[in-house]
């Protein structure tokens, strides 16, 4: 009930985020009225009326005991010291939020390497192991665009190991 409750307040929350950018959107002369924005605003108003469908639902159950022990389970820890499944999520989300600030200053194979070595560790891969995990993943990703597709990957701003394996 509690994770219903978060993706359906996260939904809402982006609808609205989304629904004040698409006013941003130029229209050019010649157009027709509703403009660019007109198809994504569609798609904002049906998201949006799904999340508050779903809101109301959950409230009007009065399974408030299940929300608040769910909220509570975010903060406990097992005995074994490991994160429980709502941290994991939360990690995740928190690393895929980080991941492209850090590709833009450090580059996309060190970013990717330490990306996938820290979900691979989250998921109790050994850290030696998700390191070799994240360095193999990074490099094939990378072979495959860079070199296989002909793709541009941008270079970090602070430095970049991309300079070690292309001319």
């Amino acid at each position: 009930m509690f994770f219903r409750l978060v993706v359906s307040s996260g939904a809402l929350f982006l609808c609205v985020v989304f629904l004040v950018d698409s006013f941003s959107l130029r229209t050019m002369s010649g157009s027709d009225p509703g403009g660019p924005a007109m198809f994504p605003r569609i798609l904002i108003a049906l998201t949006g009326l799904c999340a508050l469908i779903e809101l109301f639902q959950i409230l009007r159950s009065g399974n408030m005991a299940e929300i608040r022990a769910g909220a509570s389970a975010l903060f406990s820890f097992r005995p074994e010291g490991g994160p429980n499944a709502v941290q994991r999520v939360a990690l995740t989300i928190v690393l895929s939020v980080l991941y492209p600030l850090v590709l833009l200053k450090v580059g996309f194979i060190l970013a990717t390497t330490l990306f996938v070595g820290a979900l691979a560790m989250m998921l109790r891969v050994a850290p030696l192991k998700a390191l070799g995990m994240g360095v193999v993943m990074s490099l094939g990703i990378f072979f495959l665009f860079a070199q296989g597709l002909d793709v541009r990957i941008p270079p970090g701003q602070w430095f970049d190991l991309q300079d070690l394996f292309l001319p």
